[in-house]
């Protein structure tokens, strides 16, 4: 019975998906074509590294909303070493380094100073839209690496399959196989299930919730640069803006409570290629964009509403 409400969970997600893509095959023009697909894949990436990064944070009980100023500075600070170095080895240690600093001063502010999640990424936020824009004067960083920009546009099987598939399946299969498979996913989602209950089974809630914060942030700088490597230029001004509300959505949406405790990692990324639907769908009907922010928010408030009720039920 459990087994069955698990696969319950995990499917109702990507059930939703279908329904929206099926509908959208019907009432929108020229939308039922692989280039649709593809676009959902392709404009999804980046969003999809930074949600399941964000999931991890958000089983554990916490929330991080530096993401998108995070996603900018590892963008902005990837290009600028690459710039300077023109090496692309030297860029990745660097950024990744920051990225790990990044997420252990978030999780050590929360978990060890006990600052609240909201207050302790806000903090974080401001500090890293803040240094992407000294650090370039609020100018567009560009680099040179035709290989990096071929290697971020590969594609498979004759042409059919993007790179991006690849960068999805990846790090969703490391996550769900983590957290299923192994002691990790118990004790986060015992962290986010109940921290004092977690505490007194002994449980290492310091070095759990950091450790997300650290997952999280590595995610998100490997958005960064391939953000960065797709279009060969980094802006500090527009990169990442609202993108960590993004990612929040898509982990509700795909049935992780807000509150914490078990992680929905499909159903995170369908959540992202649901947002993603939404926003080709007001695109290709010339609908005004603005009407994408009240969908999303009305299935963000359904998706609450619902895991509300599935709780009542199971009390």
């Amino acid at each position: 019975m459990n087994r069955l409400k698990q696969y319950k969970n995990t499917l109702s997600t990507p059930l939703v998906f279908v329904f929206l893509f099926l509908l959208n095959c019907f009432f929108t023009r020229n939308f039922a074509s692989w280039y649709t697909v593809r676009s959902i894949l392709t404009q999804s990436t980046s969003l999809v590294l930074v949600a399941i990064g964000t999931t991890f944070v958000i089983a554990v009980g916490g929330i991080d909303i530096s993401l998108g100023s995070g996603f900018a500075w590892n963008a902005v600070l990837f290009s600028l070493v690459l710039r300077s170095t023109e090496s692309l080895a030297v860029s990745f240690i660097v950024v990744l380094f920051s990225a790990f600093v990044i997420g252990m001063i978030n999780g050590v502010n929360v978990a060890r100073f006990r600052i609240q999640p909201m207050i302790a990424t806000m903090a974080m936020m401001y500090i890293l839209r803040a240094l992407a824009k000294v650090l370039t004067n609020g100018a567009t960083v560009r680099i040179r690496s035709p290989w990096l920009k071929e290697v971020c546009y590969m594609k498979f099987f004759g042409g059919v399959v993007p790179i991006q598939l690849f960068l999805v399946l990846i790090p969703l299969a490391a996550a769900v196989l983590v957290v299923r498979k192994t002691p990790f996913g118990i004790y986060i989602e015992a962290c986010g299930d109940n921290l004092d209950a977690a505490k007194k089974s002994g449980i290492r809630v310091v070095f759990y919730t950091v450790t997300a914060y650290v997952i999280c942030n590595l995610l998100t700088a490997m958005a960064g640069i391939f953000d960065a490597g797709s279009v060969s230029s980094a802006d500090p001004m527009a990169l990442g803006i609202l993108m960590e509300m993004d990612a929040i959505a898509a982990t509700v949406i795909g049935g992780t409570s807000i509150t914490g405790g078990r992680p929905n990692f499909v159903g995170t990324v369908f959540g992202v290629f649901i947002l993603q639907i939404i926003t080709i769908m007001i695109n290709m009907n010339n609908i005004s964009e603005q009407w994408s922010y009240i969908i999303t928010a009305a299935i963000i408030i359904a998706a609450v509403v619902f895991q509300n009720l599935k709780k009542m039920k199971e009390a």
